[in-house]
């Protein structure tokens, strides 16, 4: 297994939405190893905790080993570690670890996505600007008469962007970058997915969204269980006047996926709180 280093480790912390008018996390941790992903990336900072946490989510807000500092699975054994933290920290703070919630954005996707497909407790997967297929991102790029950004290279280039996580080119690695193939991983009980993507990514095609939800839907007999919504012009950061509506969406999307049994459990449980 990966080793950990000082530099390596990284902080973590646990928001209650118990506090909205004073947002100081609950929990924190500075030399633990924890992983991203519990339920939002650490990088994305503090304004996307509260927006969850205003609408009564308990958020984990984790970093893990980026890619210059370890290649894969350290990621992956990193957000295993994470993950179980949180669930030992469950009952100190009224956390409902059986309905779990992921969100992600583009780096961060092949990972969250494969810890919710491996993990019953997930019940909803939220993802902008995914990358779930390694493999097909040049294919994809060509079918759509596109080059991808410069800077990232190809995944076949073993100095492109997937090539630094996983250790070298998908091809060299074809173990690897199976692993971090999300449509080689759906199953009949897999969580339900809310997918954003800007048809103008050169980065990560909208066609990973695509072809994932055409898997997905072949396995489980749902069409419904991955919804893909494509912003037209937008690139791999999604801006302008599809913001809005992509937050609520995806507030409405957790809410329908995470406290479908809160009802019941508070009745069962007057303080059993997410």
């Amino acid at each position: 297994s990966s080793q950990l280093s000082t530099k390596s480790i990284k902080e973590t912390e646990l928001f209650s939405p118990f506090g909205i008018a004073n947002p100081k996390p609950v929990y924190k941790l500075e030399k633990a190893r924890f992983s991203n992903m519990a339920l939002i990336g650490k990088d994305k900072g503090l304004g996307n905790a509260l927006f969850f946490i205003e609408h009564g989510f308990a958020v984990a807000a984790i970093g893990y080993r980026l890619m210059d500092e370890a290649v894969y699975p350290a990621q992956q054994e990193d957000l295993a570690a994470g993950l179980a933290k949180v669930t030992e920290l469950a009952e100190q703070f009224h956390l409902n670890m059986d309905r779990l919630g992921i969100v992600g954005g583009s780096a961060g996707t092949p990972l969250g996505m494969a810890l919710a497909l491996s993990d019953p407790r997930f019940k909803a997967v939220c993802m902008t600007s995914a990358i779930l297929d390694f493999a097909s991102i040049t294919r994809q790029l060509q079918s759509l008469n596109m080059h991808r950004t410069a800077q990232y290279g190809y995944p076949e280039q073993d100095w492109g962007l997937e090539a630094l996580l996983l250790g070298g080119a998908v091809q060299a690695v074809p173990q690897k970058a199976a692993a971090l193939c999300a449509r080689l991983h759906v199953h009949p009980d897999m969580p339900h997915c809310l997918l954003f993507h800007g048809s103008r990514d050169n980065v990560t095609p909208f066609l990973q969204d695509v072809e994932f939800a055409e898997a997905a839907s072949a396995c489980t007999g749902d069409n419904g269980r991955v919804t893909v919504h494509v912003a037209p012009g937008d690139g791999h950061n999604i801006k302008g006047e599809f913001m809005p509506r992509r937050r609520q969406l995806r507030i409405d999307f957790m809410k329908k996926h995470l406290f479908a049994a809160k009802a019941e459990a508070c009745e069962q449980e007057n303080d059993d709180y997410m």
